[in-house]
């Protein structure tokens, strides 16, 4: 399966499971969590995804050992108003975190303004959690209230 962008750049939030605690995502120091990829027509979304993981984990990530969930895509929009997609991968790390300070998913949810970019996050952590064999969704608090207001 091959992956489909409609927006000019990626984040990918590679969640790392290591041999104990929990999964814990490296981030490129961007403007949002996650490692931000520039996409380009003339290459796969799979291809940059990778590409922009081996910037950050190094060259021994490649294709077969990063799981990049093709059934996961969120848009949001970067600070600067650009739009983007937010992508989700998993891989097992065979190798000492060190002294890298990667943050859960939970910490990292917390640590963002509370707007509409944190709603593809939530997707994402659901999406962690087995929340596509469920029938279940997050919701902007904004939309829920206006949805529950009666007309």
């Amino acid at each position: 399966m091959h992956l489909k962008a409609n927006t000019p750049y990626a984040l990918l939030m590679v969640g790392c499971h290591f041999t104990e605690g929990p999964i814990r995502f490296p981030n490129d120091d961007s403007e949002l969590p996650g490692i931000l990829v520039k996409l380009d027509e003339g290459l796969s979304v799979n291809e940059l995804l990778i590409a922009g993981a081996q910037k950050i984990l190094g060259d021994t990530i490649d294709g077969k050992s990063l799981d990049i969930h093709q059934e996961f895509s969120s848009p949001l929009e970067l600070k600067d108003g650009e739009a983007a997609t937010l992508y989700l991968a998993t891989i097992e790390a065979k190798y000492d975190m060190g002294s890298k300070e990667w943050k859960t998913m939970p910490e990292l949810i917390r640590e963002m303004p509370k707007d509409r970019g944190r709603l593809a996050y939530l997707r994402a952590w659901q999406v962690l959690g087995g929340g596509l064999n469920e029938d279940v969704k997050a919701f902007d608090v904004e939309d829920l209230a206006k949805s529950l207001r009666p007309q």
